[in-house]
């Protein structure tokens, strides 16, 4: 049997609750109605559901809509609840594959199979379910339109220098697309959008995809992008928890493993509004390059707080902003873990937030909509599931969405499943379209997750936060498109004592500097030397005739990965015999800052090798003489016998 709890319902626990939401300032009435939602749900909030039933239900209610006219793709759940898994097939995967993706036909109308294998991962049990399909045959305007979408949605608002703009293949479709820069400071070469001389560091660029497909012909404009520099590290703005500060902090990575905090021990940013506490800060790029720097309000309160920022030096314009109301789609009484994201085809910005106490304490994730973060649309659903579910991140990549987001049922026993981390997917920022797309990605009870993507090989990284242990965790995968993660645990190179609830962005070397210069307090730590590769010498040579590296490669706490200037000991080594030795090095002065506390020295191998002919030449030349020496004997034997 599994239970699920989202409030306390032991009257002592619940009494305890009461009084926490007093200290943390909600007012009286706030508290009475959450108190009164809580116990007039008790039933629907707290009940047992055998695992066979939670199959049965799931069956039940999977529904995939209208199906008679399907012309774009499909949303496939890929599971339910917290234990049903959920696989798909299809009767003719070039018309509609098992990711719902759908290819019109152009000859005739297609009728389709889909089966959906649904399967406990508590018992041994599994249900099918099959949905007719109805696919309309296509005219080339159609499969314009729907190539020309594909391509519309594929590009993000921000990219960087050497970006390859994406052909047909990448795209998956069947157009011909050809490319055009109208508009910006930069060219083409090719499909590759590349920086002039005259280019700004963030430089606005528009597009035309001019496409064709069987003699016709449609073009589309792509507006509201931002061409940045390359990328070079991250800046990482977390909370912290034993103190209950409720500030904002900093760290760096140049590679999103290795990262350094920022300010030393101490806070970059601290409200001077609403309840004074900063928790779960997150930092997301404006259309125009810049920085916006979004946090909850304390612990429970409609508004969140929000500031400006040029390049993350200083801070600026915070104001409250305030996203739900009492009788809205959420409860109007918390706005926590706020995030944003830029939908450049709109032109809008989406905010989205949890509020544990909505739909009677089954709390989804919301949204609000802004052009300019001074107005914003009234809340409404942005995600959904059968269960409560809060602290979503989401991030682009190729067209597709990808939100990480926390399972907050009570059920956090080892095997449960509940209070982890998971992930949905969408081919657009639409609400309700965010589908649950792998299983768990923390290892154990976790929440406050992101995504970041290692701009050096294009694999992602899914950080969380292990609450209990004000840590945060870690997994990674070399394609985000598959579900084969690989855990970490708990993070060894964020060295610091306490890490709450955060997020990470990725910034430019011009960016990194600026913000060095302004927040770092400490030199990161020299962590490790890479040896060169071995240098051969022969035998009988001199020291100074060795040809030795000038520099070694140098691995340090921030992720950098740099050349330092070296010196090599040559004194007092004999080259005269065959062997290998091992010298060691002298690091130089160089421009980079760093500490070296367990006085890491250079080393590299000389393997000297005879100067005269190796042993098999000489051999085989030796064979070769015999032989010749061998023919000469028989053809003079031959001639001799042959003039008897």
């Amino acid at each position: 049997m599994q239970k699920t709890f989202l409030f306390p319902h032991n009257p002592r626990y619940f009494c305890l609750f009461f009084i926490v939401l007093l200290l943390y300032g909600l007012p009286t009435a706030q508290i009475v109605h959450a108190a009164d939602a809580t116990l007039q749900n008790a039933d629907t909030l707290y009940h047992d559901i055998s695992y066979e039933e939670e199959l049965a239900e799931a069956v039940s209610v999977l529904n995939l809509g209208d199906l008679s006219q399907v012309t774009s793709n499909l949303v496939l759940p890929h599971s339910y609840g917290i234990h049903v898994n959920i696989s798909w097939k299809s009767s003719n995967e070039k018309v509609i594959d098992t990711n719902g993706k759908v290819i019109t036909p152009v000859d005739e109308d297609k009728d389709i199979i889909l089966t959906a294998e649904l399967s406990s991962t508590k018992i041994n049990q599994t249900e099918k379910k099959e949905f007719e399909v109805h696919v309309p045959k296509a005219s080339a305007e159609d499969i314009l339109e729907q190539d020309a979408k594909t391509a519309q949605e594929y590009i993000d608002y921000m990219i960087n220098n050497g970006y390859v703009l994406p052909d047909s293949k990448e795209l998956g479709i069947r157009s011909d697309i050809s490319w055009k820069l109208t508009a910006g400071e930069a060219q083409l070469n090719g499909n590759k959008v590349e920086k002039t001389k005259s280019s700004a560091e963030r430089q606005p660029v528009e597009f035309r995809a001019d496409l064709t497909w069987e003699g016709a012909r449609k073009s589309i404009e792509i507006k509201n992008i931002t061409l940045l520099d390359e990328y070079a590290g991250y800046i990482l703005s977390y909370f912290a928890g034993k103190k209950e500060s409720k500030e904002m902090y900093l760290g760096y990575s140049y590679d999103g493993i290795h990262w350094m905090r920022l300010n030393s021990a101490d806070a970059v940013l601290s409200p001077r509004k609403g309840v004074r506490q900063i928790r779960d800060p997150f930092i997301m790029r404006k259309k125009d390059g810049s920085f916006a720097v979004f946090a909850t309000n304390g612990w429970s309160s409609p508004m969140i707080t929000l500031w400006d920022s040029e390049y993350l030096e200083t801070f600026e314009n915070e104001r409250l902003c305030k996203l739900s109301e009492p009788g809205g789609a959420a409860s109007g009484y918390h706005t926590w873990a706020p995030e944003c994201n830029y939908d450049p085809i709109t032109d809008q910005y989406y905010i989205y937030w949890s509020d544990p106490s909505a739909n009677g304490g089954v709390g989804q994730i919301y949204y609000n909509t802004t052009a300019d973060f001074e107005a914003f649309s009234p809340a409404a659903v942005f995600f959904e599931r059968e269960f409560y579910v809060i602290d979503a991140s989401i991030k682009k990549y190729k067209g597709d969405y990808y939100m990480i987001y926390q399972d907050a049922t009570g059920e956090s026993d080892e095997g449960t499943g509940g209070r982890r981390v998971y992930m949905a997917k969408a081919d657009s920022l639409k609400p309700g379209t965010f589908y649950p797309y792998c299983g768990v990605l923390s290892e154990g009870v976790a929440e406050g997750p992101f995504l970041l993507q290692n701009f050096k090989d294009q694999s992602w990284f899914a950080y969380y936060d292990y609450y209990a242990e004000h840590k945060f965790g870690y997994a990674s995968i070399a394609d985000i498109t598959q579900d084969d993660w690989t855990y970490h645990g708990i993070s060894k190179t964020m060295p610091w004592e306490e890490v709450r609830h955060g997020g990470a962005i990725p910034v430019t070397q011009k960016e990194l500097d600026k913000i060095l210069a302004a927040w770092a307090k400490d030199d990161p730590e020299l962590i490790h030397l890479i040896e060169p590769n071995e240098v051969s010498a022969k035998t009988g040579s001199k020291p100074s005739s060795l040809k030795l590296p000038k520099t070694i490669k140098a691995q340090f706490s921030d992720g950098n990965l740099t050349d330092l200037p070296v010196t090599w000991n040559t004194n007092n080594i004999s080259l005269e015999e065959e062997q290998s030795i091992t010298i060691q090095g002298t690091l130089q002065q160089s421009n980079c800052h760093y500490t070296n506390t367990e006085s890491l020295t250079p080393q590299i191998t000389i393997k000297v090798r005879s100067s005269g002919f190796p042993t098999l030449i000489v051999s085989m030349a030796a064979a070769i003489i015999m032989v010749l020496l061998l023919l000469t004997v028989i053809f003079g034997h031959l001639f001799r016998k042959k003039r008897t």
